[in-house]
């Protein structure tokens, strides 16, 4: 019994060490994998059981934060709860948008604690190199959530969104998100509203914030763990 409970504990350090690429690779699942399979396949079977693993992986980066994996926790519960209510809800309009605010804070904290893991971070190796992308990933999902929650409260706020050729609103808002994220801006899809226009502002300032200070910061401290080995 004590071996197995010492396996268990090696086995759980193990996995917290790869917190890192085990969200980030559950993420892309989210993000990429309906570019192999059927979109409707996709969409029905797949997307939920893939939303449910990054949830899980969100969860395995508050290890050691009680309190954030409490509140990561209700925000699961919430989230699967709405979504079993829906056929006695009297409105069942109510659980994307319930939905919807829940991803937004779960993103938003997980957001946070990558940052503030790669902030600390002493070593950096390939799992925090992994840990950068994912952290600029996980702003293009509180993104996602952010102009999601503006087209459930205020319709129309943005402008192109169609779900003509088989292409889902969800889908499409998430294209906006990142490509505002990454400042590309194509102009196919606009705010035509003040809070989405200010939203804009926002996603652009935060994808600018993070690579020009955390990815400067792991490079400088990657540098100079270089010139100590060196010396």
């Amino acid at each position: 019994m004590l071996v197995s409970s010492k396996a268990i504990l090696t086995n759980m350090a193990l996995i917290y060490k790869k917190r890192f690429e085990i969200f980030f690779g559950t993420l892309l699942l989210v993000l990429f994998e309906s570019l192999f399979i059927s979109e409707m396949i996709f969409e029905e079977f797949l997307l939920s059981i893939f939303y449910i693993l990054n949830v899980c992986a969100g969860m395995l980066l508050a290890k050691e934060y009680p309190k954030l994996l409490c509140i990561l926790l209700f925000l699961l519960t919430a989230s699967v709860t709405s979504e079993l209510i829906t056929p006695y809800c009297i409105d069942p309009k109510l659980t994307p948008q319930i939905q919807v605010i829940c991803y937004l804070l779960f993103y938003s904290i997980v957001a946070f604690l990558i940052v503030t893991q790669e902030w600390h971070a002493t070593k950096i190796d390939r799992s925090v190199i992994i840990g950068l992308m994912a952290g600029y990933t996980s702003l293009g999902m509180v993104a996602f959530s952010i102009f999601m929650s503006i087209e459930y409260f205020y319709p129309g706020s943005i402008q192109g969104i169609s779900s003509e050729a088989g292409i889902s609103k969800e889908g499409t808002i998430l294209y906006f998100s990142f490509i505002t994220l990454l400042t590309v801006g194509y102009g196919e899809i606009l705010p035509v509203t003040p809070i989405a226009q200010k939203a804009c502002i926002l996603v652009g300032l935060m994808g600018q914030f993070y690579l020009v200070i955390l990815t400067a910061i792991i490079v400088g401290k990657y540098l100079q763990g270089n010139n100590n080995v060196e010396q």
